[in-house]
C-alpha cells in the first residue's frame, strides 16, 4: 500500500519550576493533537520522582519517554500513520539524535543524565523499529499556529503537574517536603 501515512503530532515538554535553585521542582507534558488538553488517558502530566535531577532538560526527556509508552502512541506505531514528536528542549534533541550517538558509540561514559539519556534512546530506537513509517523528532516552531497551540497545551500540562504538588499532603509528597530539598 502506497498510501502516505497520515502525521499524528505530539508535543513534549519538559518544565522546573525554581530551576536551579533549592527546591527546585520538575513536571513534563504530552500532548497529542486532535484531542482536548484535559483528557488524561491520552495526554500525560507528571512531575518528576523526588529521586531524579529536578532539571527541565531532565523533565524534557522523561516526557519523550513517556510519550513513546502512551497506548495511543504505541498502536498508531504500528498502524499507517507518522509520529511527529515535537520536543520543546534542544538538549533533547541533540540527545536524541547526533549527540547521543556520539555517547552511545563511546558507551554511555560518565555524565550528567548518561543513564537517562541511553534509556530514552534506547525507547526511541524501539520506536523506530517496531513503527510501520519511522517517527519523526523535530524542534517546535513557535511561528506555526498549530504547533504553538500544541506547545501551549503541553507547557500547561507540565506545569499543572508541579502545580497538583502545592496542593498534595506532605505525607504523598507534597509541597513542604519538595520545598526542603
Amino acid at each position: 500500500n502506497g498510501a502516505r501515512p497520515s502525521p499524528l503530532h505530539v508535543y513534549v515538554f519538559g518544565y522546573c519550576h525554581r530551576e536551579k535553585e533549592r527546591g527546585s521542582r520538575a513536571g513534563y507534558g504530552v500532548y497529542i493533537e486532535g484531542t482536548t488538553p484535559t483528557d488524561v488517558a491520552r495526554n500525560v502530566s507528571a512531575p518528576v520522582s523526588l529521586y531524579t535531577k529536578q532539571m527541565s532538560k531532565v523533565a524534557s526527556l522523561l516526557a519523550v519517554e513517556a510519550a513513546l509508552e502512551t497506548p495511543v502512541i504505541r498502536r498508531a506505531l504500528r498502524r499507517n500513520v507518522r509520529l511527529v514528536l515535537h520536543v520543546d528542549d534542544p538538549y533533547t534533541l541533540s540527545m536524541l539524535t547526533y549527540k547521543g550517538a556520539e555517547l552511545e558509540a563511546q558507551g554511555y561514559p560518565p555524565r550528567e543524565n548518561h543513564l537517562l539519556i541511553a534509556r530514552v534512546r534506547k525507547a526511541f530506537a524501539h520506536a523506530v523499529q517496531t513503527a510501520k513509517h519511522h517517527p519523526v523528532l523535530l524542534p517546535v516552531n513557535l511561528d506555526k499556529a498549530n504547533q504553538a497551540e500544541g506547545y501551549g497545551h503541553a507547557r500547561r500540562l507540565a506545569q499543572t503537574a508541579v502545580e497538583h504538588l502545592r496542593h498534595t499532603p506532605l505525607a504523598q509528597g507534597g509541597e513542604q517536603e519538595w520545598y526542603s530539598l
